[in-house]
């Protein structure tokens, strides 16, 4: 069986799993009756421009507001397979928008980050008619989604010279929380030494930046692709950093950008908090049935829920 073969399986892989998975998520929020939802609100012109939002029933209180951003390496996936993660959060007691984008390879980078920027503004203007705080805001993502957040953090934190990122600073937005999980930040090439170890997952990777990254475009345009790197090259921040908790497994590949965002976040003035979960591979956290998914979950909603009782965001 040839490389690209295999490839081509495992993108289909991929967009099956996004099919039953977001098949399997209306069969369970149907039957599920401690939260509700709300689908497919749009948030701009294209019909990838569309977010769900999730929240407790029967309440009238108002929680604070989670933007979730999904994974899936820029490519696959969908606010729609990504269900758990907006249940799991709702049934801890937030109001989670659960954000769809455009995907590479046909809308590469920076597409998915202006339309995270574009949906972060929807969510906290309409915040309130769903019960949602926007002014206790918290970040989420896993993979991809992690790699965005952080990234739309950077654009909050930072004056930058990109239009959508310059227009998100203007706005004076600021989340008190992130919760960037199994991240892959590391979206600028080159390959670490620990990706090229495996020919087929150094490929792998380098397939899928190929995917998200326009070939022509200059480093300096890339920047925000790897906003770990920004953060380290930037020096203090015009506004502080929020407060990062970071959940990863000992098996993933690419978790050595978690080590890396901790050092980043550590010289600018911020804090991360990681939790390193023992013979866990890449999204384990995704599947809530085991223990050490529902642990995950508990602590990223604890870490939440404190920052969010706090009077202003801080970086401490």
């Amino acid at each position: 069986m040839t490389s690209e073969l295999v490839h081509r399986i495992a993108d289909a892989g991929f967009r099956a799993l996004d099919v039953v998975a977001t098949t399997a998520g209306r069969g369970f929020f149907a039957a599920c009756g401690d939260v509700e939802i709300l689908r497919n609100v749009p948030y701009g012109p294209d019909p990838a421009h569309r977010l769900d939002v999730v929240r407790p029933s029967g309440e009238s209180r108002v929680r604070p507001l989670v933007v979730y951003v999904h994974g899936g390496a820029f490519r696959f996936l969908s606010k729609g397979s990504h269900w758990p993660a907006a249940w799991m959060l709702a049934r801890a007691g937030f109001t989670v928008v659960s954000v769809d984008y455009r995907l590479a390879p046909a809308h590469p980078f920076p597409a998915a980050l202006e339309d995270v920027a574009t949906a972060l503004a929807a969510a906290v203007a309409l915040a309130p008619g769903w019960l949602g705080d926007p002014d206790r805001l918290v970040l989420a993502g896993d993979s991809a989604g992690a790699n965005l957040i952080v990234g739309i953090a950077v654009a909050t934190c930072f004056p930058r010279p990109e239009a959508w990122a310059s227009a998100v600073h203007a706005t004076g937005i600021q989340a008190r929380a992130l919760l960037p999980a199994c991240g892959f930040f590391e979206a600028m090439p080159p390959l670490r030494p620990d990706e090229a170890a495996s020919s087929f997952a150094g490929e792998r990777i380098r397939r899928l930046r190929r995917a998200y990254l326009e070939e022509a475009a200059s480093a300096r345009e890339l920047a925000l692709a790897d906003p770990v790197a920004v953060i380290e090259t930037s020096g203090a921040p015009a506004r502080p950093l929020p407060p990062a908790l970071c959940i990863v497994g000992s098996d993933d590949p690419v978790g050595a950008g978690t080590r890396r965002l901790e050092s980043a976040f550590a010289s600018a003035g911020g804090r991360v908090e990681s939790h390193v979960f023992a013979e866990c591979g890449h999204g384990f956290h995704l599947v809530p049935v085991g223990l050490q998914a529902r642990k995950a979950w508990a602590i990223q909603a604890a870490f939440a829920h404190e920052q969010c009782r706090r009077e202003t965001p801080s970086a401490a």
